[in-house]
């Protein structure tokens, strides 16, 4: 019998009211840029957002190493939609992304998010603004 106990770590009150999402967004998890993500959301006019954070951003959608892994981001898109209803769709890449071998190219990361949109447009339709976001280390680009 096991006999642990769970133990609180923090005591925060996240809220347990449902919301809309104002997006669900397609960041990469290099955590050089997670303070990007956090002066980009103060920009947006919503307070709540669907976060999907992977390696590459959105590579996963453009130039999957494995369907599996465009078809997971897609579900997880989706479900974003079903769930919170997010009103837009915002893909991110960056630059010397090392998903990407470290590339920095711009005009190779604008191809790669317009192969984005145009899987997200494919997978749900055009109802819902899709937003192509490219980011180095001086700002955020909309493509």
């Amino acid at each position: 019998m096991n006999t642990q106990t769970i133990q609180k770590l923090l005591d925060v009150d996240s809220g347990k009211e449902h919301y809309e999402a104002g997006a669900v967004i397609l960041w990469c998890f290099d955590a050089r840029f997670d303070p990007v993500l956090g002066v980009f959301l103060q920009t947006m006019p919503d307070s709540k957002f669907d976060i999907i954070k992977v390696a590459g951003g959105a590579k996963s959608l453009a130039s999957p190493e494995n369907e599996s892994d465009r078809d997971f981001i897609l579900r997880q898109i989706q479900a974003s939609i079903r769930l919170h209803n997010a009103k837009k769709v915002i893909l991110m890449a960056h630059q010397e992304c090392g998903a990407y071998g470290g590339k920095n190219d711009r005009s190779f990361y604008e191809e790669e998010l317009r192969r984005g949109k145009s899987v997200v447009e494919e997978a749900i339709g055009t109802e819902k603004e899709i937003i192509t976001l490219f980011v180095d280390f001086d700002g955020v680009y909309e493509t």
